[in-house]
């Protein structure tokens, strides 16, 4: 009896079950049917539109890396068609380029250019001073210099511009300009822009000396007195040199250079400044400086109108040779009848003072224009006649003068304060009461005394209790003494302190004298007195 009514019990919970099932089958279905607004609907949508969204990214993808393999490809032929052309250009320039590291070392990659330029079929590896064949003490200071560069504290421009730019190696002119490479804002390297210069050079040189020539021609007699000059100069210096008489050397080569570039021949200017950074000038240094002399006038002779070895010779229409014969044969004539013809010969035999002042004009332009210094340069008296033999030493000393004035004496732009901006230098010479007068004058800043007692004191040329004992004029003309200079560096231009003792020396010769007045700040004024020989003192009466 009990049997079945467990098994109507397991079939109601069937049932039941059944009953179940259908209602969550029927939820499921109601739950995904009902639409938009479906979780799982929303979920499955977003999931679909996901994969969606995957594929096209991907097909997307897919076409860039194409367009992007095609690109490189045609990139790399661009710039390996590029570099080719970048190299054709490098390896056909005139111009070299290299590349110098901060130990000099230059890099192996360079133009080709740059092995006809320096000479040598592989320069990578080698420092700078060694493609460039500098000698020790160059090299030093070239080394001196890249440390400035990379050391990189100084502005570039600065630094840069002390380094030398022009070389002579193998036969060729070489102009190297450096710029500099950095690298995070750091000094890294160094490249070099090279040129052969030596064509341009040339050009230069032969425009130059076509320039002097026309200049002396203008002034033919002028230089042929000067150059008469400068031979018996230099026939003075060679037996001076051979006698150790340094001092006396160093005057009268002093005194040839600023004439000589107060001509225009600064080659020759260059040598005899090149003898004197000598410790001691030999007769050898001398014969080199007649040499560049006589090379010069050879070489342009039949321009100029006469030879070095001919320059005794043609001083006047006739001969030096017969004018001193001439001056015996009148000496052998009896009494007045002499002492008229002498004073004749004397008056024939002068000369204007420009002709043995040289292209002074000129040479005050040059050298202010190379200072940066407005100039006015004012001369009266240049036709005054004189006698040759007395004032030529001291006129061609004059030059001195007017160089110093230049250099020493007139301010730079901005420095010259109240006073008018263009400097003014005035050259005068007259003759009266039987005296030459030559007087240069300027509104310059004059001569410092204070200066110039305590560099005689450190030069040990006075001591301080010779200079305390001294007059203030016996202190200004402390600028005589050789080796004083009021000048703080030593140029092509003055600062050796031997051009003031050269005039005063010349000056003496003549029995004349020199005398010095200056105020600091205002100006200097130079007045050098020389007499007129006794044979121009007789008054000339029935000389025609």
């Amino acid at each position: 009896m009990s049997q079945p009514k467990d098994i109507n019990a397991w079939q109601k919970k069937a049932e039941a079950a059944e009953k179940t099932v259908n209602i969550l089958k029927h939820k499921v279905i109601e739950l995904y049917n009902a639409g938009a607004q479906s979780v799982i609907h929303r979920q499955m949508e977003k999931a679909r539109q996901r994969d969606e969204e995957n594929r096209r990214k991907r097909e997307i993808m897919e076409v860039r890396n194409q367009e992007l393999k095609k690109y490189s490809e045609t990139l790399e032929q661009q710039v390996e068609s590029r570099t080719e052309t970048i190299k054709t250009i490098l390896n056909h320039v005139t111009f070299g380029f290299l590349v110098v590291d901060r130990n000099m070392v230059i890099h192996d990659e360079y133009t080709r250019s740059c092995q006809t330029l320096f000479g040598q079929t592989k320069l990578g590896g080698l420092t700078i001073v060694q493609a460039l064949k500098m000698n020790k003490r160059a090299a030093e200071h070239y080394g001196l210099c890249m440390d400035q560069v990379f050391e990189d504290i100084m502005p570039s421009t600065v630094t840069l511009s002390q380094m030398p730019e022009r070389f002579e190696i193998n036969g060729r002119i070489l102009r190297c300009e450096p710029s500099i490479i950095r690298k995070n804002g750091k000094v890294d390297r160094i490249l070099y822009t090279i040129s052969d210069i030596s064509q341009l050079e040339a050009a230069q040189r032969e425009a130059q000396t076509n320039r002097i020539l026309v200049g002396i021609l203008r002034r033919r007699e002028g230089f042929q007195e000067y150059m008469t000059e400068v031979k018996e100069q230099i026939h003075q210096a060679l037996g001076l040199a051979q006698a150790k008489n340094q001092e006396t050397v160093r005057r009268i080569l002093h005194t040839i250079k600023g004439n000589a570039a107060s001509w225009g021949l600064v080659d020759i200017a260059s040598v005899v400044h090149g003898i004197e950074d000598e410790h001691t000038i030999t007769k050898a240094h001398v014969q080199q400086v007649e040499e560049a002399f006589r090379s010069f006038i050879n070489t342009h002779a039949q321009i100029i109108g006469f030879e070095y070895e001919g320059l005794h010779e043609v001083n006047f229409e006739v001969s030096s040779t017969q004018i001193e014969r001439l001056k015996t044969l009148i000496s052998d004539l009896p009494g007045n009848q002499a002492s008229r013809l002498q004073t004749w010969t004397a008056v024939v035999l002068q000369k204007p003072a420009s002709l043995l002042l040289g292209p002074t004009e000129e040479f005050v332009a040059k050298l202010s224009h190379r200072l940066g210094k407005d100039v006015r340069f004012v001369t009266k008296g240049l036709d005054t006649l004189v006698d040759v033999d007395t004032m030529r030493g001291v006129l061609q000393g004059v030059m001195h003068l007017i160089r110093n004035s230049i250099d020493h004496g007139i301010e730079e732009e901005g420095m010259r304060g109240s006073k008018n901006a263009t400097g003014r230098i005035e050259f005068t010479i007259d003759c009266k009461d039987n005296h030459y007068q030559v007087i240069v004058k300027d509104d310059g800043r004059g001569i410092d005394v204070g200066k110039l007692k305590k560099k005689a004191v450190a030069l040990g040329l006075k001591t301080q209790q010779e200079i305390d004992r001294m007059s203030p004029q016996e202190q200004l003309e402390l600028i005589f003494l050789d080796g004083l200079s009021s000048a703080d560096t030593t140029t092509e231009i003055s600062g050796r302190g031997v051009g003031m003792s050269s005039i005063l020396a010349a000056v003496r010769r003549v029995h004349g004298r020199f005398h010095i007045e200056s105020r600091f700040g205002e100006g200097s004024t130079m007045r050098l007195e020389v007499p007129v020989p006794e044979s121009l003192r007789v008054p000339l009466k029935d000389v025609a």
